[in-house]
């Protein structure tokens, strides 16, 4: 017989949360308490005949607990402490439990959701994230391939923020190096006016420079000469690269206010940020002998087996032979990899950050294996304060694909360049434009361009947000616009439909009204609703957007459904009609909070 559970109630939580928490404990009680972290393997029933859930616990654990499964099952279900969330499991075939939710727990569950956190119970603050993201170069527009890393590490920080991290976006910029002293010398040698200078005119004095260095060898070694002048810190040089660096960064900037990002100024953290920093850590690695020469160069070797970790869960190994990390080259210069080790050294050990998040393109994977797997070796991706026996800073490369034609190539123009973000971006506001007009034509100008911006860019960003990580996916214009199917639009759509009822309801509403959870699509919208805080919490861990995006365009279809077969404002009677208002009204405000994170803005109309 199923125990009572006299303490608490079933108020709060995702239904699989708390039932595989009271299965831990029954399963604790039965076969000892070094089974109390067994997975209770709780899944959505397959079939709703026979419950909303089911348990396959008793299946691994027969065998290794040297019961029969179905005795097993029985066992668990005798101390399984759960009267108060659901009705008597029931055990079917060799050890199946299957289990049906009490619809008073649903109503609880909801209503402890219904507050303005939504269930979502954040950390103490204190968790400090730092999350690479954008990287631009100066003297160079942002490109298509920037899109991916604004938009995937915005989002990042924006659900990391959400429970309870403190993300600190770091714009890396490639602003330091020899390049930019080509470019200097450049612009100073031809007195080319950089207070009037736009970004278009600094690409082409930018090509120019580097042409120039590559036909003449004197041209090069007047811009190396530059470069030391511009590390020397001299005022004509410093004035030059704060200019191109500020024309460059105005136009990044405008493209990710169009974005809405939150990254702003203040999360500049350059290549220039760290160049005191480079010379120290070579000479860390060399003296601790994690660093040796090598033909002039200074490298790092590697183990035969370093995995390390990245968001797409693949682990490699570096070969010792041939994957050594280059470090400094052999005239003295640095390298990525360098400016990362010191960046890496910061963080951590100045800043105190949890989580090193490194949202960048996948092709530079090995090279964030390596760069991660010396950081260890060298200790400095342990946290402050606390020996090598205790918590370690996570580095994680958020490695994602590339945006593509529909040709499956990498998005290019017609000339074979990059796609620059902000054509792309201007073009999605404008095709939206046209759709609202067509759609709408009623709304005022300024609404038309509200709604404009939003589909326009909603539609980029969920897009990209929607696909697996470490995929290339194809930017479509017809899809990616469209009204219906699992798209930003829809999904903007459907609170502007959820939003519409709350207007037309009639004035004698309770909004507080008992939630009144009764038919089957009443409990699916409940059951997904209820989701909403496990599914985030796992996106906080994984970094997977794509799950969040599938968990919103599941509630809006699971909503729709609803719906279609549960009048709302001709409900049976007024109790009715004002428990699915409220239902609709909870519905809204996950997706509102949802898209939120993803960075998608919502509307009143569209």
């Amino acid at each position: 017989m199923m125990q009572s559970h006299n303490d608490t109630t079933a108020k709060s939580g995702d239904p699989v949360a708390v039932l595989g928490q009271r299965i831990q404990q029954a399963l604790a009680q039965v076969l000892g308490p070094e089974y109390a972290d067994a997975d209770p393997l709780v899944r959505p029933a397959q079939n709703k005949a026979f419950g909303d859930f089911q348990s396959n616990a008793a299946m691994g654990l027969g065998k290794k607990a040297g019961r029969q499964p179905r005795q097993l099952a029985q066992e668990i279900v005798d101390a399984l402490d759960a009267g108060d969330l659901c009705e008597p499991p029931a055990i079917a075939g060799p050890g199946f439990i299957n289990i049906t939710i009490r619809p008073e727990a649903l109503n609880a569950m909801l209503a402890d959701m219904d507050q303005e956190h939504l269930g979502v119970e954040p950390l103490d603050r204190g968790h400090l994230v730092a999350v690479d993201m954008v990287g631009v170069n100066i003297a160079k527009a942002m490109h298509v391939g920037h899109l991916r890393s604004s938009i995937i590490g915005d989002s990042v920080c924006r659900i990391l923020a959400r429970l309870g991290y403190e993300p600190l976006p770091q714009n890396h910029l490639g602003d330091w190096g020899l390049q930019i002293g080509m470019l200097i010398d450049y612009v100073m040698q031809e007195q080319i006016d950089l207070d009037s200078l736009t970004l278009p005119d600094l690409e082409v004095a930018y090509r120019e420079s580097n042409r120039r260095c590559k036909e003449n060898p004197e041209a090069l070694e007047r811009a190396k000469a530059r470069l030391v002048l511009l590390q020397q810190e001299q005022p004509a040089e410093i004035d030059a690269w704060h200019k191109v660096t500020r024309i460059t960064l105005d136009a990044c900037y405008e493209a990710c206010d169009l974005m809405d990002l939150t990254l702003t100024r203040d999360h500049e953290r350059g290549e220039s940020f760290y160049r005191e920093r480079l010379k120290p850590v070579v000479d860390a690695l060399l003296e601790r002998g994690i660093a040796e020469e090598s033909e002039g160069a200074i490298i790092v070797r590697f183990p035969s087996e370093n995995p390390s970790s990245d968001a797409s869960g693949e682990d490699d190994e570096i070969d010792e032979e041939q994957s050594p990390l280059v470090i400094q080259k052999s005239d003295a210069g640095y390298l990525y990899a360098t400016t990362d080790l010191a960046g890496i050294r910061y963080r951590v050990g100045e800043l105190g950050a949890e989580r090193l998040i490194y949202v960048v393109d996948a092709r530079q994977r090995d090279h964030f294996k390596k760069v991660f797997t010396a950081a260890g070796m060298a200790g400095w991706d342990v946290l402050p304060g606390r020996d090598d026996s205790e918590r370690k800073a996570e580095l994680i490369h958020v490695a994602f694909g590339a945006v593509c034609g529909k040709d499956g190539k990498p998005l290019k123009t017609r000339e074979g360049e990059n796609v620059k973000l902000m054509d792309l971006l201007q073009e999605a506001v404008r095709r939206a434009q046209a759709i609202v007009q067509e759609k709408n034509p009623d709304l005022s100008d300024q609404e038309k361009a509200e709604v404009a911006r939003a589909v326009g860019i909603g539609c980029v960003k969920y897009a990209d947000l929607s696909s697996q990580l470490g995929k290339d996916y194809v930017f479509d214009w017809d899809r990616m616009l469209a009204f219906e199917g699992n798209t930003g639009a829809y999904l903007q759509n459907q609170y502007v439909r959820i939003r519409s009822i709350g207007r037309k309801a009639p004035d004698d509403v309770n909004p507080a009204a008992p939630f009144c959870i009764e038919k089957p699509h009443e409990k699916d919208l409940a059951l997904t609703l209820l989701r909403y805080p496990t599914m985030l919490a796992g996106v906080g861990r994984t970094l997977e957007v794509n799950k969040l995006c599938q968990y919103l365009f599941d509630l809006a279809q699971t909503y729709s459904a609803f719906y279609t077969e549960c009048p709302v404002l001709k409900a049976e009677s007024p109790a009715l009609r004002d428990a699915r208002l409220r239902l609709c009204n909870l519905t809204a405000a996950v997706l509102a909070d949802g898209l939120h994170l993803l960075g998608i803005r919502t509307l009143e109309r569209m």
